[in-house]
């Protein structure tokens, strides 16, 4: 069955996705080992298909390779391997820290906003080791490079295992008219194997007793490793979760058997609103976030256009960018990457060195800071227009992609759909609070401290 992407939305691509699952049974494909394999491959397939290869910044990037050579990051990395063994701790959790404070320090808000209410922890940080960081003491950078390189807790795929692999490739072409490479996948398996035997030595050895993740259902590799040993998963939610987000919705639990899949214990989430009637197997328990519950004022300022970018977007929205620019010369016109984006900083400044009134922005500031100073915003989907909505803020969405994600939004008082350059306009003037016809959806709550304290205590 073929699907062309540029006629068809996300959301009709998903059906005949989870269609494909039902019609050939993928998650019965079994292993020696135990591990849920299409499970494992399934998020980065469903990429492959929709996108193409327009997001290849999703794929792994050699930590390695970017840090040959550089003493002082290595000196950084050998201290972390110390750090890892020699530290005690009971609560391991796997960070990603994309914000600053205004000491200029990176940090993890949905940690932050717990880090005072458990006990001995250490911060496993995926993020570069070349910034700085609060809580500094217990945080170690990503060390598996170090295990990798030296061929420790690496492990090849087998048969059984190549067998599933050609079964899936085959069956992708036979329903999509469209080829994977086997290869690619193979190397994809191969690395969760590595991670697996990773994180299984290291939550063993140091007797972890629970493991907390901000990671949106990725890290599949751990997940597994702490059921293993009977430890508890906590994944605060990071985005969003829609009818469309594949890494937190199966067709039908019913018909899959748990084994069959990877998730976390618990998923802690900003707001009911995102879980309700959803196919999801986590225990969801609604804890809000504090840093996205934050609300502003309306910005004073109407010369500022801020395009919201994301891997799988910017193809077009770079396009747009310029097309903004030229219309409204004396508008400035703040293009945001993503945190994935945030190594190609300079290939987006080179893009737009001859356009004057587009800024880069990546982590000097975030949508709080944005949201003071703009009230303009351009998107295809993000999960930073929900914050846009709670804030009351003009969102014009770009009809392009799966930009129908927000169909359940549209009603919504300011968020204005447009095709192409000539069909965009700024709007001028917030329309007010009172000209609202429903209730107003609250997507992020504020942090409940009791709510995440009842979860950890009486785990199930």
């Amino acid at each position: 069955m073929f699907l062309n992407k540029e006629e068809n939305s996300k959301l009709e691509f998903y059906e005949n996705f989870f269609e494909f699952e039902n019609t050939y049974k993928v998650f019965d494909l079994n292993t020696e080992r135990g591990f849920p394999f299409w499970d494992i491959l399934r998020y980065n397939i469903f990429l492959e298909l929709l996108y193409g290869d327009k997001i290849n910044v999703f794929e792994k990037r050699s930590v390695l390779s970017k840090l040959k050579g550089r003493i002082k990051i290595s000196v950084k990395l050998l201290s972390s391997l110390c750090k890892l063994f020699v530290l005690q701790y009971q609560d391991f959790f796997l960070s990603e820290s994309r914000i600053k404070d205004d000491k200029e320090l990176q940090f993890d808000s949905y940690f932050d906003q717990v880090s005072s209410l458990i006990g001995k922890n250490i911060y496993y940080e995926l993020n570069s080791p070349t910034l700085k960081y609060k809580y500094y003491e217990r945080r170690v950078f990503d060390v598996r490079v170090i295990f990798r390189k030296l061929g420790i807790f690496t492990a090849a795929i087998s048969d059984q295992e190549k067998k599933n692999l050609n079964t899936i490739v085959n069956d992708i072409e036979s329903y999509f008219n469209q080829k994977i490479d086997c290869k690619k996948y193979k190397l994809l398996y191969e690395d969760f194997l590595f991670d697996y035997n990773f994180y299984h030595f290291i939550l063993k050895f140091k007797k972890i007793k629970r493991v907390f993740i901000v990671q949106r259902g990725l890290q599949k590799a751990l997940f597994l490793a702490a059921k293993d040993l009977n430890i508890p998963t906590f994944e605060f939610q990071h985005g969003d979760i829609v009818k469309s987000t594949l890494l937190y919705n199966y067709s039908s639990l019913q018909n899959i058997n748990l084994n069959s899949i990877s998730f976390s214990r618990y998923l802690l989430t900003f707001s009911k609103l995102w879980t309700d009637n959803k196919n999801i197997p986590s225990k969801c328990i609604e804890i809000g976030n504090e840093e996205l519950s934050k609300t502003v004022k309306k910005s004073v300022c109407n010369k500022n256009i801020v395009i919201i970018s994301s891997p799988q977007y910017s193809h077009i929205l770079k396009t747009l960018a310029i097309d903004i620019s030229l219309k409204y010369p004396d508008n400035r016109i703040l293009f945001k990457l993503h945190p994935m984006e945030y190594i190609l900083f300079d290939k987006y400044l080179n893009i737009f060195k001859n356009y004057t009134n587009i800024n880069l922005i990546a982590d000097q500031s975030n949508m709080l800071d944005l949201m003071r100073i703009c009230n303009n915003f351009v998107a295809v989907y993000s999960t930073a227009v929900y914050e846009l909505i709670q804030n009351n803020k003009n969102i014009h969405i770009y009809k392009k992609m799966d930009y129908r994600k927000f169909e359940h939004t549209t009603d919504i008082p300011n968020i204005f759909l447009f095709e192409n350059i000539n069909d965009f306009s700024l709007q001028k003037e917030l329309k007010l609070e009172t000209n609202r016809t429903h209730k107003y959806p609250v997507f992020f709550k504020k942090f409940d401290v009791e709510s995440f304290l009842n979860v950890i205590s009486n785990q199930k």
